[in-house]
């Protein structure tokens, strides 16, 4: 749960008639329109535009009042309260943490993935996130929340409307239009379970100038930014250990994630593959544990305080529109867009042993020791070889380790996304024709970068077999050095995706029905798309 706190110096003032208040702790004061005929809208899912908002179709509109009462702050928080969203089939962007996501935020209706799940701004598409193992899904949190006037979720397919990546849905963003005024909000919000992690600050400015109606031009514009502190595994009782036993004897609720690649190092048999012990058992910490699901004489590594529930975050975002009547029944509109995204995630160490396969490309893969593994072998040799527990255990002199690189730290990776968005087009009615003519260009750029924790292999491995890394406990201050060095640290790839396109279309009513007027659609579109 969260609790929140929000400061707000709002400052509203019709164009040209000065400063008109002065509020805190209020959101900002617009404007009202002056009294208006109904206005012809496009529905989502429909290209024929009509007064009544109300469809045949499954639309679920969410305003702009509906999201600050639920208190989201995010548009990911906010497609989770919507129950035609399946949750087994999106990607959140905490999943970034040990997968190839990107920090991506997807959404997926009636479970049939976000790859046929279409998200709209103000009716029209967006880049692809552009992630490796999403190249074709849309990432939501790109959109700030605060610029949203409200979302229309169209819980059927129209892919006869929008193609084939609608065959589940479309959730259509449409973001604030017309704004006269100023305005600033502050908001501040942390979590109400102990351990800490999860604060998250927000601020918003918006301005906008013009009347449509008396100066025939509106020009506003929205920036937006939020920080969100991370919520590690040791920051949670629930999460802080992957280790769990059922205080009912009988009981089959027991768990146990934890690794058998520890620091200090288990000692395994290099003929059965098995881990038979460890010389410090018994005293596995602080980085190991004992677990009571194996035998005492090993070390266990528990990975869950280390990874990340919540990625910490950064993002902002600006958004300017423009709308000008050239007559009353001709109107151009501009809207501009440049949102940063930057996320950070961390996962444990790396795992280094025999159990772990090189590839065969790698320069080691047919150079013993290692033939074809990440093998970590112990012999007589090391300063740190356990000559009296090998002796007593009667294992083999030489014997491989299954070690936790504790020394080359927690695996650390930061994306960072930018998605610029212009369209500009003509939307007006005449001969009892309602049509529009937009130009769309949007890209989405991904660079994910290494920041700490991935040792290169090749690097790494002959460091290792030279028998002067201590698996056992703190190596000499020049091993240390030596290790971290081995480290990959830079852009791990950098991902762009890119959308224009032109488009043009128009409706009419034909006649009068009994149930109402028959109307028609026409319409074209050119869109080309690169990855």
């Amino acid at each position: 749960m969260w609790k929140r706190t929000r400061l707000s110096l709002a400052i509203g003032a019709a164009f040209g008639a000065g400063l008109t208040g002065i509020a805190v702790g209020a959101w900002a004061q617009q404007t009202p329109a002056p009294a208006q005929s109904l206005e012809r809208v496009e529905v989502t899912g429909s290209a024929i535009k009509r007064i009544d908002a109300e469809t045949s179709l499954p639309v679920q509109v969410i305003t702009a009042q509906d999201i600050a009462r639920t208190g989201v702050t995010t548009s990911e928080q906010l497609l989770r309260t919507i129950t035609a969203i399946d949750p087994a089939g999106i990607t959140v962007s905490a999943n970034n943490a040990g997968l190839n996501t990107g920090g991506l935020s997807t959404a997926s209706l009636r479970g049939l993935g976000s790859t046929r799940t279409l998200v709209l701004v103000n009716g029209r598409r967006i880049a692809p996130y552009g992630s490796v193992g999403e190249s074709a899904s849309i990432d939501v949190n790109s959109i700030p929340i605060q610029a949203i006037d409200r979302v229309e979720v169209l819980k059927e397919g129209a892919s006869a409307v929008y193609g084939s990546d609608a065959i589940a849905g479309v959730i259509n963003f449409i973001l604030r239009r017309e704004y006269t005024g100023a305005s600033i909000s502050a908001e501040y919000g942390g979590t109400i379970s102990g351990g800490g992690g999860g604060k998250q600050w927000n601020i918003a400015g918006s301005y906008g100038f013009g009347s449509l109606d008396k100066d025939r031009f509106n020009v506003s514009v929205l920036a937006t930014y939020q920080k969100t502190d991370a919520i590690y595994g040791a920051d949670r009782g629930y999460a802080r250990s992957g280790i769990s036993v059922s205080p009912d004897p009988n009981s089959q609720i027991n768990n146990d994630t934890s690794s058998g690649n520890t620091f200090p190092g288990n000692i395994a048999s290099s003929t059965t593959g098995d881990t038979i012990g460890n010389p410090l058992q018994g005293n596995c910490g602080p980085f190991s544990v004992t677990s009571p699901f194996f035998s005492p004489t090993v070390c266990r590594y528990d990975p869950s305080p280390f990874v990340t529930l919540l990625p910490e975050a950064e993002n902002w975002s600006i958004f300017g529109a423009g709308r000008f009547a050239i007559t009353k029944d001709l109107e151009a509109f501009a809207e501009v867009s440049y949102t940063h995204r930057d996320i950070f995630t961390q996962i444990q160490p790396v795992p280094l042993s025999d159990q772990f396969a090189l590839p065969t490309t790698n320069p080691l893969f047919a150079v013993p020791p290692f033939n074809g593994a990440n093998t970590f072998l112990l012999r007589p040799t090391s300063p740190y070889y356990p000559a009296g527990y090998i002796a007593a255990q009667g294992f083999d002199p030489t014997e491989p380790v299954r070690y936790r690189a504790i020394e080359n730290g927690n695996r650390q990776t930061r994306d960072e996304v930018e998605v610029p968005r212009v369209a500009l087009g003509l939307q007006g009615n005449g001969y009892g024709w309602d049509y529009n003519v937009t130009y769309l260009w949007t890209e989405s750029k991904l660079t994910e970068s290494v920041e700490g924790g991935f040792p290169q292999l090749t690097k790494v491995l002959p460091l290792l077999d030279s028998g002067l890394v201590n698996p056992f406990g703190p190596s000499t201050p020049d091993i240390q050095q030596a290790l971290l060095a081995s480290n990959f640290n830079g852009d791990t790839y950098v991902n762009k995706s890119s959308l224009q396109s032109i488009s043009a279309g128009g409706s009419r009513e034909l006649m009068q029905l009994s149930g109402g007027p028959l109307a028609i659609a026409l319409g074209a579109e050119f869109r080309q798309e690169g990855y």
